[in-house]
């Protein structure tokens, strides 16, 4: 288990870096929750190092930055949603509610009886630690952040809110490699981190799928459950609104399979997408290409918009080069969260196969987003 709170290990991880001549690179943000009267500048092409770092410099009123972590249960009874921002409400989109500060986040828990909680957690500041690739961060003031391993091999959320009564702890061990929009995290330094070429919208993902252990206590409740877990983050110098049109994004596990879809549509109607599939820890597939993703029923016009009917399932097919075409079908179990005009997620079952292989069966949590003005 990674220990918590990595900022309290600064020093000593300088010392040993310093012992054993290891060049593990540290970089510590503190992004304060009163946002910036300048311009934002936003990371938009890899570096050597800091995948998971924050990637918006001078935040300001309509820039955004944030760590996103989910959870399915493997029998589909429970789910777990949480988000790290640093954004003000006018960063993000239309309805957002204004919490006073861009430090915040937002967790989630549902069950097949509907919601269980939904917690927010508020800061001054937000500090985040990165070495190596991976990210730790704290909300100043509070016992609640998030710690990850250098290698994003692992992650852990630990909450503490005498506010809200939510106390415990998330954990997450990746069981598929980290990947860029369009190519391994592995690739070399350069690669675009934006959505498509039209994109304002930076998107990482440094946990495809992994095995996800929750164990939370709520005023006394036990809720503990286990399955797929996943981490990415997005960010942007402007609202997100302006920045895409609408998106198809998910995440599932089938059999041997972890599959991560991201089918998306500018403000200009071009439509682009982010193709991963994973086949027992290693890498089939990190393309931007050879996707689509479609809702159920065809009568469902593509993309979607605030008016469209919600979708009842996805069709999603991916080409996997000298494997074949992967299909899947992906039925919902339960809507876990509504924006009306806005947002839609589930989780859900999926059934698929690549090309002519055995029939898998699975978890999946998805969602559809529409900003189209």
């Amino acid at each position: 288990m990674i220990q918590p709170w990595p900022l309290l290990l600064i020093p000593l991880l300088a010392v040993l870096r310093t012992a054993t001549g290891a060049s593990v690179p540290i970089s510590i943000d503190v992004i304060p929750g009163t946002t910036s009267s300048s311009p934002s500048v936003a990371q938009f092409s890899s570096l050597s190092s800091g995948f998971d770092a924050p990637k918006v410099k001078s935040l300001n009123s309509t820039s955004f930055d944030w760590w996103y972590f989910d959870v399915v249960s493997s029998d589909l009874d429970y789910s777990l949603v949480v988000v790290f921002f640093t954004a003000d409400a006018t960063g993000l989109w239309t309805g957002t509610t204004d919490v006073g500060t861009a430090d915040y986040v937002a967790i989630s828990v549902t069950s097949t009886d509907g919601a269980l909680f939904n917690v927010g957690v508020l800061a001054e500041e937000l500090t985040v630690v990165t070495i190596g690739d991976g990210s730790s961060g704290i909300l100043d003031g509070t016992l609640t952040g998030w710690t990850g391993s250098p290698d994003m091999s692992q992650y852990e959320i630990l909450v503490d809110d005498p506010v809200s009564g939510l106390q415990g702890t998330v954990s997450f061990q990746s069981i598929a490699p980290a990947h860029f929009p369009c190519a391994p995290a592995t690739a070399p330094a350069g690669q675009p981190l934006n959505l498509g070429d039209n994109f304002e919208l930076g998107w990482l993902n440094a946990v495809p799928d992994a095995n996800a252990v929750v164990d939370f206590d709520f005023n006394g409740t036990k809720i503990q459950f286990s399955g797929s877990g996943y981490h990415d983050k997005n960010w942007g110098a402007k609202p997100m609104y302006t920045a895409v049109k609408a998106w198809y994004w998910g995440h599932a596990r089938l059999g041997p399979y972890s599959l991560v879809w991201f089918d998306f549509v500018a403000p200009d109607g071009t439509e682009q997408a982010s193709n991963y599939l994973a086949r027992d820890g290693e890498i089939m597939a990190s393309t931007c290409s050879g996707l689509s993703v479609r809702a159920i029923p065809e009568s469902i016009i593509f993309p979607p918009t605030p008016a469209s009917d919600p979708p009842q399932g996805f069709t999603i097919t991916a080409d996997i080069e000298g494997e074949g075409v992967l299909e899947v079908q992906v039925t919902h179990k339960q809507e876990i969260t509504q924006e009306t005009g806005t947002s839609l997620r589930w989780i859900g079952s999926v059934t698929g196969k690549l090309g002519n292989g055995t029939v898998y069966e699975g978890t999946a949590l998805y969602e559809q987003f529409t900003f189209a003005t």
